[in-house]
């Protein structure tokens, strides 16, 4: 068995794959509908949706195989996104010298035949394959294979529009998380102020209006009587020493 080479671009595409945040998710809809459709268009019994990590293949989708992972050291896929633009297409198994002693060969799968359509991002990064596999040897007719890179793209979309989707929410959920902050500042803001309207319309040793508020309040008595065409009385009352007393029993308090 020989394993594939590393792309040249092993380090970015990793990256790529890591942003993504795909591997090890929950079976989605739209990637199951693409295996059916590859096992239906090429007639074969399995068909996966496989990303190629740095140990493993583990698989979005998988039609007809129960694997949900197998070592990369085995995969078909780790070959097939060494050329992005090409399919790789195996025909027998047992006659290519880099499969022909694979566990998935001679083991309990009995693989023969091999097609990988890769998935490659805007950027140029194969990260897997939509490939199909069948237990006896064949080749994929040119409107098959066609419609396997079809297909390919359209997971390679469905990736791009899945991570669009994961932004978006991630961005909302911010928005959500800047509007909380912004009301409870506002709230704050507000108590504030209504703190700052109180100490300037009040004394801060007896809580009664000082002389600002009481001139406000004088004004707008005077204001309301001249409209009305009435009368205004001022009582005036005046307590000797009044500041004193009331620090004089602030300190006897405080003491006790």
């Amino acid at each position: 068995m020989k394993s594939a080479a590393l792309p040249d671009n092993e380090k970015e595409r990793l990256a790529a794959l890591r942003i993504l945040d795909v591997l090890d998710s929950t079976p989605e809809q739209s990637f199951d509908d693409l295996t059916l459709l590859a096992a239906t268009v090429c007639d074969t019994p399995v068909s996966l949706v496989s990303f190629v990590d740095e140990q493993r293949q583990w698989f979005k989708s998988h039609r007809g195989l129960e694997l949900d992972q197998t070592d990369r050291d085995v995969s078909f896929c780790a070959h097939a996104i060494l050329e992005p633009t090409h399919v790789l297409e195996v025909p027998d198994a047992t006659l290519d010298s880099r499969f022909e002693d694979n566990p998935l060969v001679t083991g309990k799968q009995q693989f023969r035949f091999y097609a990988g359509a890769p998935l490659v991002t805007d950027e140029g990064h194969a990260l897997g394959t939509l490939c199909v596999l069948d237990h006896r040897p064949r080749r994929l007719e040119p409107r098959q294979r066609a419609a396997l890179q079809a297909l390919a793209r359209q997971a390679a979309a469905q990736l791009k529009l899945r991570s669009m989707h994961r932004a978006l929410q991630e961005a909302l959920e911010s928005a959500r998380s800047h509007q909380d902050e912004l009301e409870e500042y506002q709230t704050r803001l507000r108590y504030l102020n209504m703190q700052l309207q109180t100490q300037a319309i009040t004394d801060p040793l007896t809580g009664l209006y000082n002389r600002l508020a009481l001139t406000q309040q004088l004004n707008q008595a005077v204001a309301q009587c001249h409209r009305a065409g009435e009368q205004l009385s001022l009582l005036l009352i005046d307590a000797d020493h009044f500041k004193t007393c009331l620090l004089h029993r602030s300190f006897l308090t405080a003491c006790r």
